[in-house]
């Protein structure tokens, strides 16, 4: 069934565990809705499998988690998934996965913010959620796993964390794919692992277009952007930027910016 959402509040009821919105076999079209203080184990705040397209528009996320998903939002063999000029707030950077997206053709981002404030927002409402658990860092704020073709336009990570990236993880592209990345800003972002701001593995094509990196941190290599490539692509593997601003990021191995 398809599941349509305008101008709705999603909140979760005291002491309560459980999705806001599942949907399978369908289609999600999310526009000026507020989902707040959802608490799952195993599952996302909204989760949805399969379906041709799914769409988020206009909405907040705030103070959702899951201790093994993405706390927001988790797409799983959707063709094409669609997100714009949406919010994802935390108070802190601990379950920091917001959104998960699992082996579709394409997607499409342009205009989300992900943040990390103490008291809610007021894009928000209400601002008030209960933060219910604290888990040691996982997923990366955007974490992108088995799509084809990655856009992502005008997006917002600051004070964000993730044991992979500090705020975008891409994986697992194949060969022919790529991921375009332009007019966004990363600030603070901080990677346990590769890649303070993004990671990105085995995608064809890399581009990085008019961004912003500015004070990113990653445990190993790559300070601001990682990209590599595995041995069983069909020799096409390229970063391209292009017009973009790397400053004060670091790396404890090498590549202070990329």
């Amino acid at each position: 069934a398809n599941v349509t959402a305008l101008s709705t509040t999603f909140q979760r009821v005291q002491n309560h565990i459980g999705m806001a919105i599942y949907v399978r076999d369908g289609e999600l079209s999310l526009d000026g809705c507020n989902i707040v203080g959802h608490y799952s184990v195993s599952n996302s705040a909204i989760m949805v499998m399969g379906g041709k397209h799914s769409k988020v528009v206009n909405s907040c996320f705030n103070h959702n988690s899951s201790q093994e998903r993405s706390g927001d939002i988790e797409i799983s063999k959707t063709e094409v998934f669609t997100i714009k000029e949406s919010y994802f707030y935390r108070h802190d950077e601990h379950s920091w996965g917001r959104v998960g997206v699992y082996g579709s053709l394409k997607m499409d981002i342009d205009g989300i913010t992900f943040h990390s404030v103490a008291h809610g927002d007021p894009k928000c409402s209400p601002t008030n959620a209960q933060t219910v658990s604290q888990s040691p860092l996982s997923l990366s704020p955007l974490h992108i796993e088995g799509v084809k073709e990655v856009s992502v336009v005008n997006l917002e990570a600051q004070n964000t964390a993730g044991l992979q990236s500090g705020a975008i993880t891409a994986v697992n592209g194949g060969s022919q794919s790529s991921f375009t990345l332009s007019k966004s800003l990363m600030s603070k972002c901080r990677s346990e692992n590769h890649g303070g701001a993004v990671s990105c593995v085995n995608y064809s094509n890399f581009r990085i277009q008019s961004c912003h990196f500015h004070r990113n941190q990653a445990a190993k290599v790559g300070g601001a952007v990682y990209h590599r490539c595995s041995d069983s692509h069909d020799g096409s593997c390229e970063t391209i930027s292009t017009g973009s601003y790397f400053e004060e990021n670091t790396a404890n191995i090498e590549g202070l910016a990329l």
